[in-house]
């Protein structure tokens, strides 16, 4: 190896690694890219050198990085570039092999040959740079004065684009991590307001600028679906700049876009302006928006509404991934709406456990009064009378304690029809076995009872089975037309399952009936749940658990 071979060599070494403490030093890449391009130009002789990333648009390319001897004018960062065909940087993106070009080669086009005369570059040679396994760009180098670059150019040049490869996987490895720093803080604060905000309408604004923000987003937004799926209110909403523009609380129809499509499937929608068809653009472009996002929020099995972000102005489509990482925002709604659900539910149970007693007070409060409490004043009045009577009447005092007698039978008598409505004297003396027989007996359809229990279970659950054996079987009386009616009771790993189901016209709501709700109430209080499935024409199924013990 000659002397200059040598200084060749130690040069080119000293000067990659000068590049590669840039490389593992430097916190952002465009740093990197200025000191490679004066590096790789000084070393291999270059008046100029530009690194080069492949699009925004197809034969497209942006300059993110330059250097140039004085007086040599080059475009600067940031400048769109149109990628000629038959160029070195074109050749580079479509084999992904370092090119070679010179203003007097006979193949160059004549647009691209006058481009290269009127900037005076006599040669000039492209590297891949090459992240992830995509081609991510180009290293460029050129020189004019009718100089030429050393054949071994490209291999010399496509050790730094190798390292400009790892600054930019460095730079990109730190931008995801920052980013999924950014989304689990945001996550935790969306958190953190789903468990102290007991109502949801404070928490809807919270999100939409959450995700809105986070995504880099002009407008996020939180809708809530119309009944009928046709329409949405908008129930949440932020913007970047200004105000929200559409109305909070009013009912708007659908007009296409990704709010509409969840609508439709059930699923995260997109919608990108340059996709779309040619109505939904113009009312893209009507409103100014450019691409948009939307999530389904699902609480307890139905459609509620979804969770929006769009972007309008200069900004362009959301990069790949959002639909996943909003879906993230939308559960912690769901979650949300589902507690401010159950304790709305868990509310209106206790009012309606507070006015059943109420209500039941006052009946055995006017059963008493009009009935055995009347009988037993009575009662006391005739004796009274018969005791001042004994002395000198005996035989109308004995008529009117005979009588007395009578009272007191018929007393006592409505006292136990009176403690049979509280609770059946069957249930209470040979347990839930006999008293599902006796109801099945007395029902107006033929019933079969299915699994009964030979042994006896705690009280209040004994109590809570019989009542939905009664009320199941009186709806089935009143409202089922059925023909039959099944009760089945099996007990399971410390449940007892109670099911009564008929063949009737179906259509039962528990929300609407005071009877249903009244069951619910009961065995939810017991730690219990009931559920009710009556389809038109299928008959209706009740079901409840109760927690039964070992």
């Amino acid at each position: 190896m000659s002397g200059a071979d040598l200084r060749m060599l130690v040069e080119e070494q000293a000067a990659l690694k000068r590049v590669a403490v840039t490389v593992a030093t430097e916190s952002t890449a465009e740093r990197v890219f200025d000191v490679v391009t004066e590096e790789v130009a000084r070393l291999l002789g270059a008046d100029a050198a530009n690194l080069v990333s492949l699009g925004p648009g197809p034969e497209q390319g942006v300059i993110v990085g330059k250097w140039s001897e004085p007086g040599v004018q080059i475009p600067g960062n940031g400048t769109v570039i149109v990628i000629a065909r038959g160029s070195a940087i074109d050749r580079v993106a479509r084999t992904g092999a370092p090119a070679r070009l010179a203003t007097d080669d006979p193949g160059v086009p004549p647009e691209l040959h006058e481009r290269l005369v009127e900037l005076g570059v006599t040669s000039l040679v492209a590297a891949p740079v090459v992240v992830s396994g995509e081609i991510w760009g180009a290293l460029v180098v050129s020189v004019t004065r009718d100089l030429q670059l050393a054949p071994n150019t490209e291999e010399r040049l496509g050790q730094f684009a190798s390292l400009v490869a790892v600054a930019i996987a460095n730079a990109q490895a730190r931008e995801e991590l920052a980013t999924l720093a950014e989304e689990q803080a945001a996550l935790s604060r969306v958190a953190v307001a789903v468990a102290t905000e007991e109502r949801p309408e404070r928490l809807f604004n919270v999100v939409s600028e959450e995700i809105g923000r986070l995504f880099a987003a002009d407008a996020g937004a939180i809708v809530r679906y119309l009944d009928d799926l046709d329409g949405a209110v908008i129930v949440g909403a932020w913007q970047r700049v200004g105000h929200f523009d559409a109305p909070l609380g009013v009912p708007l129809p659908f007009e296409g876009g990704a709010i509409a499509r969840v609508a439709q499937t059930g699923r995260t929608a997109r919608i990108d302006l340059e996709a779309e068809p040619s109505d939904l653009r113009e009312r893209m472009l009507a409103a100014k928006v450019n691409s948009g996002v939307a999530a389904p929020i699902v609480v307890s099995g139905r459609l509620w509404g979804a969770t929006s972000i769009s972007n309008g102005g200069e900004l362009g489509a959301f990069p790949p991934g959002v639909e996943e990482r909003l879906e993230k925002f939308t559960s912690l709604v769901a979650v949300a709406l589902a507690n401010a659900e159950a304790r709305e539910q868990l509310t209106a149970s206790r009012a309606r456990i507070v006015q059943a007693g109420d209500a039941e007070r006052r009946r055995l409060e006017r059963n008493l009064h009009d009935g055995a409490q009347q009988r037993l004043v009575s009662l006391a009045l005739a004796l009274r009378i018969a005791q001042s009577q004994l002395p000198d009447d005996p035989v109308a005092a004995g008529e009117l304690l005979a009588q007395a007698s009578k009272e007191l039978a018929l007393g006592l008598e409505e006292l136990r029809e009176l403690a049979r409505g509280i609770h059946p004297a069957i249930l209470t003396d040979h347990g839930l076995t006999p008293a599902v027989e006796a109801l099945a007996n007395r029902a107006t359809v033929p019933v079969e009872v299915n699994g009964l229990l030979p042994e006896r279970l705690p009280e209040p659950i004994e109590a809570a089975a019989f009542f939905v054996v009664s009320e199941s079987l009186a709806n089935v009386a009143k409202y089922a037309s059925a023909t039959c009616a099944r009760v089945e009771l099996v007990r399971d790993d410390g449940v007892l399952v109670i099911e009564v189901s008929d063949d009737g016209v179906g259509g039962a709501d528990s929300d609407k009936g005071s009877g249903l709700r009244g069951l619910s109430d009961r065995v939810e209080a017991l730690g219990g749940r009931l559920r009710v499935s009556s389809e038109p024409g299928r008959g209706t199924t009740v079901r409840a658990e109760l927690p039964a013990g070992d």
